[in-house]
C-alpha cells in the first residue's frame, strides 16, 4: 500500500474519538521496515536499544495494556530485527535516560526525540519525516549508528 494512502487514512480515522500523534501513525505505516542490528556485544548502544524495545514490551504485557502475540523476547534477542518504530522510540528513549536534565517528562518524548534525531541524520526536515524508511538509514555511510 502506498504510504501517502496510508497516512491520509489514519488522519481521517483520527479525526474522531482520540487522536493518534503523528509518530503513532508512522508506527502504523513503518511496521513492515524493518532493521537488522549488529551481533550480540558488538555494539554496546545498539544492543541498549533492543533492550529499550524489549522492555517497551514487558512493560506493556505486565500493564496489561494490550498483548502482542507475536512478540517473543527470545526471538528478538536472537535476531535482533526492529522495526523502524520501535527503532526510533528505542533511540529517543536511550537520549531521554542518558539526558534527563534536557528532555521534558512527556509520554511522546521518546518517539519525538528518536524520530527527530532520525530525522537530523538523514537530513529531513521534521516536516517531512513521513518520507523517511529504512534505505535512509541503510544507505548513510556517515551515520554514527552503523560506525
Amino acid at each position: 500500500m502506498d504510504l501517502l494512502i496510508l497516512l491520509t487514512f489514519f488522519a481521517n480515522l483520527n479525526k474522531g474519538g482520540v487522536p493518534l500523534t503523528k509518530y503513532e501513525v508512522f508506527g502504523a505505516a513503518w511496521v513492515n521496515a524493518a532493521i537488522r542490528l549488529r551481533g550480540a556485544e558488538e555494539s554496546p548502544l545498539q544492543d541498549q536499544l533492543l533492550q529499550y524495545v524489549k522492555n517497551y514490551y514487558l512493560d506493556m504485557r505486565k500493564q496489561a495494556e494490550f498483548d502482542v502475540d507475536d512478540f517473543s523476547e527470545d526471538e528478538l534477542t536472537q535476531n535482533r530485527t526492529v522495526t523502524l518504530p520501535e527503532f526510533g522510540t528505542a533511540l529517543g528513549q536511550y537520549v531521554v535516560d542518558h539526558l534527563s536534565a534536557l528532555v521534558p517528562e512527556t509520554t511522546s518524548a521518546a518517539p519525538e526525540i528518536g524520530f527527530g534525531l532520525l530525522g537530523v541524520a538523514m537530513n529531513l526536515d521534521n516536516r517531512k519525516l513521513s518520507s523517511l524508511n529504512c534505505r535512509h538509514i541503510r544507505n548513510c555511510r556517515l551515520c554514527w549508528f552503523y560506525k
